[in-house]
């Protein structure tokens, strides 16, 4: 009996890692024109040029120095939209 009850929580375990093509092909919603808009705001907040952006809060950026392992976020954003609307200007600001 427990012999079956390993085996059945084996398949069951197998079964959920098993890649599901339909899951994988299932889109993400989002509002992109929102995220543009976001991001647009935040660059026009951006003051210093030697700085990211690491949180906003209080309707201000946080910003940190390039060596803060949170500065790649915002650069790695603008990359991620520039391949979703496939607009150059993202891609400017992003490098």
């Amino acid at each position: 009996m427990q012999y079956k009850s390993a085996l059945l929580l084996l398949l069951v375990f197998l079964a959920s890692c098993m890649n599901n093509r339909e899951k994988s092909d299932m889109e993400v919603p989002y509002d992109l024109d929102a995220i543009e808009e976001r991001y647009e705001i935040a660059l026009r907040q951006l003051s210093d040029s030697t700085k990211l952006p690491r949180s906003y809060q209080s309707g201000k950026l946080n910003m940190v120095e390039p060596a803060d392992w949170t500065s790649g976020f915002f650069p790695g954003c603008l990359w991620l939209i520039h391949e979703l609307t496939c607009k150059d200007s993202w891609r400017i600001e992003a490098e």
